[in-house]
């Protein structure tokens, strides 16, 4: 009896009650990422005030996936059970949409403005229903991301997202416009040369890019290669004086011939006598 009360006090229980909003927050961001279901993660608002209050916590939220529910998912639902106005979705760096075709612009864009400028990555795959305006906004609400899809929203400009890539999205990496304007069904022959050129031209300008890398990495590997404070001029170079040991130079050895000549003679003549 007394064994089990001493090990029951050594190694306590840990209940939920005993975590601090910190480390529950990060449990609940880790189900939000497992589970990819915004939706099953809001149902645990309904354990207590507690968790109401924790699941809105942004560092809870820094995914925000609704692909699963892509088949009944409408503007009102997502704006009237998931997207409020608490701050919960401040720090969201990838969204996804994808597959959600009763989506429109509207509650899209109400996310964007949300999340802002921590967005990096945006999937709006089979978005049907999207259109250019929401590629400008992007733009605007969202300057940092890397990575945009928008395969198969053929309503969307393909010429006005590569001017907006080039111009409003610097860190832009990852750019899927397969089937958007341009690049869906029967293409005017104007609208397909104006693709044609504007695609021609970005590849030379990524290989220049590329070059332009290749010999900046170059010229640090060689640099890195120096010694510190760079090469030594050969004006600047300290002379080293010859040790007494070391062996003479070809044009010094040829001067003390004689010498050395000279020196043993007198030495064989010593001995003869």
């Amino acid at each position: 009896m007394y064994l089990a009360f001493a090990m029951e006090r050594a190694h306590p229980a840990t209940s939920v009650a005993d975590l601090l909003d910190d480390e529950l927050e990060v449990i609940l961001g880790k189900v939000a990422t497992e589970l990819r279901s915004p939706k099953q993660l809001m149902a645990l608002s309904a354990l207590s005030r507690r968790f109401r209050r924790l699941v809105r916590q942004p560092a809870v939220w820094r995914e925000l996936d609704v692909s699963q529910h892509r088949a009944y998912m409408t503007d009102s639902l997502l704006l009237r059970q998931i997207v409020r106005n608490d701050g919960a979705f401040s720090l969201l760096r990838r969204v996804n949409f994808g597959g959600c075709t009763r989506v429109t612009d509207a509650a899209i864009r109400k996310v964007l403005a949300l999340s802002g400028k921590t967005l990096t990555h945006l999937y709006l795959e089979g978005c049907a229903l999207l259109t250019t305006e929401l590629a400008r906004y992007a733009a605007t609400a969202c300057p940092n991301l890397e990575v945009l899809d928008l395969t198969a929203c053929a309503s969307v400009d393909t010429l006005e997202v590569l001017r907006l890539s080039d111009e409003d999205w610097p860190r832009m990496r990852e750019l899927e416009l397969m089937d958007t304007g341009a690049l869906a069904g029967r293409v005017p022959q104007e609208t397909f040369e104006r693709l044609h050129a504007a695609l021609a031209e970005r590849r030379e300008r990524f290989a220049e890019q590329k070059k332009a890398e290749a010999e900046a990495a170059e010229r640090a590997a060689d640099d890195a290669s120096l010694p510190i404070g760079g090469p030594v001029p050969a004006s600047a170079q300290t002379p080293v004086a010859p040790s007494d040991d070391a062996p003479p130079s070809g044009d010094a050895a040829a001067e003390d011939a004689p010498a050395a000549a000279g020196v043993a003679a007198a030495g064989d003549d010593a001995a003869g006598d």
